[in-house]
């Protein structure tokens, strides 16, 4: 775009979007490159231009100077092959009018609005499925800077968007996650039939209050108090009485021990007397003859 005509260049873009995209085939190679595309599938459209050494002049659009046409805001690269064949080209294709009004548009056969509507004749077309000046869809221009900056510009963004996207889709795992948790508790609850069995506080409350019951009567109580010190005298007399049984029983045993072996003893000498006087061997005196 010349400069000045920035406001024009989405217009031009719809206008002049096909042509752009087309290939421009020199005379010479016409024939192979028909050839080799006749020959394959390229699964994909293409147009292309038979572009010839020498072209008639075309007629210069008409010009108004209230109503600029879209021709005269284009700028072609000089020095090329194919400069002279592309100016005759966009005088016939970009002959539009630029309008700023419906009623200036209405009113004339061909022309072209900043919004990107497009009259010739009785047609007219409005391609909206691309915002006007997204230059990320330009294919007008001499380098690609500017469309790579918007196509980067955009990444960017849509980088920062996944990235919020995905803090949000943390942040829904985890109500997920909580509302799970939440529910399989709740389906725990079907195992109690009443409130009384889940009230676990009323239960807390209750214990406290008996622990404190019990301290204020254990303070306030010399009856008990006392109940308690004859308690704990009983108690330690008890375990007193208890070691000396157990002493005792120890004793008992050990004189059991030696009365059964002193028994053993004097049943070994009745039984030696007795033998001793079957034979004649003891005397009356008790000696031996």
């Amino acid at each position: 775009m010349r400069d000045g005509a920035p406001d024009w260049q989405g217009a031009a873009e719809r206008v002049l979007r096909g042509f752009a995209l087309s290939l421009l085939v020199p005379d010479a190679h016409y024939g192979a490159v028909a050839e080799w595309i006749d020959d394959h599938h390229l699964n994909a459209r293409v147009v292309y231009f038979r572009v010839p050494q020498r072209r008639a002049p075309a007629e210069s659009p008409e010009r108004r100077a209230a109503q600029p046409i879209l021709v005269d805001m284009l700028e072609v690269k000089p020095d090329s092959d194919f400069e002279s064949w592309i100016r005759s080209e966009l005088d016939r294709r970009a002959n539009h009018r630029c309008i700023d009004s419906v009623a200036e548009f209405r009113s004339v056969d061909k022309a072209v609005t900043r919004r990107g509507q497009i009259k010739d004749r009785d047609r007219h077309e409005k391609d909206d499925r691309r915002r006007i000046d997204d230059q990320r869809d330009y294919v007008l221009g001499w380098t690609n800077e500017q469309k790579v900056q918007a196509l980067i510009t955009h990444a960017t963004s849509l980088h920062q968007e996944l990235a919020k996207v995905g803090a949000i889709i943390t942040e829904l795992e985890t109500s997920r996650a909580s509302a799970a948790s939440t529910l399989d508790r709740l389906v725990a609850l079907r195992e109690y039939s009443n409130w009384e069995e889940l009230d676990w506080q009323r239960v807390v409350t209750r214990i406290g209050d008996l622990h404190r019951e019990e301290e204020i009567i254990r303070s306030s109580s010399d009856e008990l108090k006392a109940f308690s010190d004859e308690r704990d005298r009983v108690r330690s007399e008890i375990a007193d009485l208890d070691r000396r049984l157990g002493d005792l029983q120890q004793d008992r045993g050990g004189a059991s021990s030696r009365h059964e072996g002193a028994s053993g003893e004097l049943a070994l000498i009745l039984h030696g007397v007795v033998w001793g006087c079957g034979l004649g061997l003891i005397s009356v005196s008790g000696r031996v003859p």
